[in-house]
């Protein structure tokens, strides 16, 4: 199978988001640093670190674009440019204090309540990540399908 690609928005490695999301998740995944999570009315220390395990994997971060393997024709040398080219044009977005949210059968740090629209900025930098590179993503195939809609 081929390679998949994926964008992510993560934190500077050095600001307090980082800290925030490694202690939460008891792991940074740029050093794969182990840390003692924090203590949660409760949720057990056991139970915390079962529900992080899934994300620890990932680490702290916001998919700006669902993981894709590339189309015929396009390599990682082009995608890696026109995300470059992409970035330049991109304004930062300020976001308001965040909530936490289920989004689907995961919890999120979000910008809005859930029901709720998120900011315009907010979408139109998420629109643009999906977008303008959206060419250079495959089809899915029929077993990506299969395993999206199970």
């Amino acid at each position: 199978m081929s390679p998949r690609y994926a964008v992510y928005f993560s934190p500077d490695r050095h600001s307090p988001w980082r800290s925030f999301g490694a202690h939460w998740l008891g792991r940074d995944e740029h050093d794969s640093g182990v840390f003692a999570q924090p203590l949660v009315e409760g949720i057990s220390p056991g139970e915390l670190e079962r529900i992080t395990q899934e994300p620890r994997r990932y680490g702290f971060h916001a998919t700006l674009k669902a993981p894709f393997r590339l189309a015929a024709g396009h390599n990682e040398t082009t995608l890696v440019s026109r995300l470059g080219a992409l970035a330049l044009k991109l304004k930062p977005v300020a976001l308001s204090p965040l909530k936490v949210t289920m989004v689907g059968d995961f919890v999120a740090l979000t910008s809005h309540a859930a029901g709720d629209q998120p900011p315009v900025d907010l979408l139109a930098l998420a629109a643009a990540c999906v977008t303008e590179i959206d060419d250079l993503r495959a089809p899915l195939t029929q077993q990506e399908l299969a395993r999206r809609r199970s």
